[in-house]
């Protein structure tokens, strides 16, 4: 049974994590400069488990961030794939 309400604050931790030390398109960001992606991560955990819905998310977040997206599919692709990799049930 998946849960459609709020991350436990272990899954937030985890998803931190993840953008954190993974994606972090602002290099030397505080810990919790990306805490604004971890609903939409999370729904999308708890719901389609798409990659590609991961990946477009990252783009957009790069692009609301930055004014322009800074990663390549590829690099997105592996950020996605550790985000799926998270128990989020």
């Amino acid at each position: 049974m998946s849960h459609k309400g709020k991350p436990s604050s272990q899954v937030q931790a985890a998803i931190r994590g993840v953008l954190h030390q993974d994606w972090d398109p602002i290099p030397g960001a505080p810990l919790d400069e990306y805490d604004g992606q971890i609903g939409a991560v999370y729904r999308i955990l708890v719901g389609s488990r798409s990659e590609t819905e991961l990946v477009l998310l990252l783009r957009t977040a790069e692009t609301g961030l930055l004014g322009r997206p800074t990663s390549s599919n590829a690099e997105l692709q592996l950020v996605a794939r550790r985000l799926l990799e998270i128990q989020v049930t």
